[in-house]
């Protein structure tokens, strides 16, 4: 029998009972006079209040209801997934064995495999974290393998010692003086740089630069159709080695060149492209192309 239905029994059981003693409260005597008759009523009614409020206190409340409500909810939906998993499983070929927590572990030990600790996986996708590659001050490894011999090398890494200690010192001095933003310091870097390529020459320098890991190569990413480099035949991909007979390492080199001398004045240009070099004439100016700088080894056949 469920909370419901004893409940409701109660409260009529209680009824009853108080409908009883109402009736023999009000069963007429004839030793009763008028006035007695109503203090036998006003009786009558606080004994139907009692049982009234005794009956209300022994009822339930609406909580009980509820919750006997939500059990029956979930006695439902508990035998529709027993029902579902039921079906799951026979679906699946052979017999289910039921894996243990102890049972894997036995087994895990048996295996010789003692760190149950699940093992963090790598990230996939677009947005994995890559790790990230060292780079090396001066990687000699890369000049060894480009082909320059050990005495080039040794020449080039010297060189790049006494100019980085003259860097470093020039820096200090700036930053203590509070000078490091100023236009006279970027100029006296940019004369550092200078000297080093015209101690080392083109292809040393080409060499120092790959080796420290800065752009030595100026790609046209793009060549505008109507403009001069498309009327001269340049295309997107051409590696740019000579303006005007001077060697372009970095795009800010081949921007100044083209700035120099007369506008419009006709000046060579060399790119390489499909593994050899290929002259072209242009005017001195804007060219048309969109630049990009690239690392590469060095090549001394430019």
């Amino acid at each position: 029998m469920t909370l419901g239905r004893v409940s409701f029994a109660l409260i009529v059981a209680t009824s009853a009972a108080c409908g009883l003693m109402a009736g023999y409260l009000l069963a007429p005597s004839p030793l009763v006079e008028a006035h007695g008759v109503a203090d036998a009523q006003e009786r009558q009614r606080e004994a139907m209040a009692q049982c009234e409020s005794k009956a209300l206190a022994r009822t339930p409340s609406a909580d009980y209801f509820a919750l006997e409500r939500k059990l029956a909810e979930a006695r439902v939906l508990r035998e529709a997934l027993e029902a579902k998993l039921a079906r799951a499983l026979a679906d699946r070929s052979g017999p289910v064995a039921i894996d243990r927590p102890e049972d894997r572990s036995r087994a895990v030990a048996e295996r010789g495999e003692h760190d149950l600790t699940p093992k963090p996986q790598p990230p996939i996708g677009r947005h994995a974290k890559q790790a990230k590659k060292t780079e090396e001050w001066f990687n000699r490894a890369a000049l060894v393998e480009s082909g320059l011999s050990s005495s080039e090398i040794e020449e080039i890494e010297t060189r790049w010692e006494e100019y980085e200690m003259e860097k470093l010192y020039l820096t200090d001095e700036a930053t203590r003086d509070g000078t490091a933003q100023s236009k006279q310091f970027y100029e006296q870097l940019a004369e550092i740089n200078r000297q080093i390529r015209d101690d080392l020459g083109n292809d040393s320098y080409d060499a120092f630069l790959f080796a420290t890991g800065k752009h030595n190569r100026v790609v046209l990413k793009q060549v505008i159709t109507n403009s001069p480099a498309g009327y001269a035949g340049l295309r997107a991909g051409d590696v740019v080695v000579r303006y005007g007979g001077e060697r372009v390492f970095h795009p800010i080199d081949f921007k100044k060149a083209t700035s120099r001398g007369d506008s419009g004045a006709a000046t060579s240009l060399d790119v390489w492209r499909d593994g050899e070099i290929l002259q072209f004439s242009v005017g001195r100016g804007p060219l048309g192309v969109q630049l990009q700088p690239k690392v590469a080894a060095p090549d001394r056949s430019l």
